[in-house]
């Protein structure tokens, strides 16, 4: 079962060898917060739910800035099971910034290309299997966080 914390990094997706600075001023609550409302306006975009959101990060109570920022944000829409990684930036709040600009160039995709371009591009993602758990089981949310975008 893949949990939202320690990090749970896609199969298969190198990792970035070297962060970089990132230009977002947004701190971690308002970049969880942000990648939350594009996932919904996506979902009413396209309509078609985003359901079983997990986001998986080093980020714990007592350390809100690990030593790895990366970030990996999984979820179905359309039956496409989702995964959305980025750790090209140091922090947690700049890598899901990140994160959130991918899922509005996704809104731009839907709303010039139509959905299947953007069926297409989530099959990419979807290349991306979920880890499995110490139990070789595949990852499973809580209810709470399946509850429908």
């Amino acid at each position: 079962m893949t949990e939202a914390y320690p990090l749970h990094w896609p199969h298969g997706f190198p990792r970035t060898p070297r962060t970089t600075r990132s230009q977002f001023r947004t701190g971690l609550d308002g970049a969880m917060r942000n990648v939350t409302n594009a996932l919904r306006s996506f979902a009413k975009d396209s309509g078609k739910d985003i359901v079983n959101l997990l986001v998986s990060s080093n980020v714990t109570l007592m350390m809100m800035e690990p030593k790895d920022g990366a970030v990996a944000v999984y979820f179905t829409w359309d039956d496409i099971d989702c995964c959305i990684a980025v750790d090209r930036y140091p922090t947690p709040a700049d890598n899901l910034q990140a994160i959130m600009h991918i899922i509005e160039a996704e809104r731009v995709k839907l709303r010039h290309g139509g959905l299947n371009t953007v069926r297409a591009g989530f099959r990419g993602f979807a290349a991306l299997p979920p880890p499995k758990g110490k139990d070789g089981q595949r990852y499973q949310t809580s209810p709470s966080s399946s509850a429908m975008l």
